[in-house]
């Protein structure tokens, strides 16, 4: 992920959180099942650290202090979601 983020440093930033969307979410869909939660929750804090760090390395300007950052990017980017419980699954059987 940290490869393909500095790969996308002169790209839209709408446009790169789109991809990066798309991405997340198929993460979350391979590895979402119960008890992978902390382990999705660590891939999704990195993610957007490492976004943080690559936007405001496009600019010498006007840098985010990270909590800015987060609260305008926290509302565009996907949370990490559960998408196979395995306790239902083993009742079901």
């Amino acid at each position: 992920m940290k490869k393909w983020i500095k790969g996308r440093i002169h790209c839209k930033v709408s446009e790169t959180i789109k991809l990066l969307n798309v991405k997340l979410v198929g993460h979350y869909r391979y590895y979402g099942i119960t008890d992978n939660t902390r382990s999705i929750r660590s891939f999704y804090e990195r993610t957007v650290k490492m976004l943080y760090k690559v936007l405001n390395r496009r600019t010498q300007k006007n840098r985010y202090s990270y909590e800015k950052y987060y609260e305008k990017i926290e509302k565009q980017i996907k949370k990490p979601v559960i998408y196979v419980d395995l306790i239902k699954l083993v009742k079901a059987m």
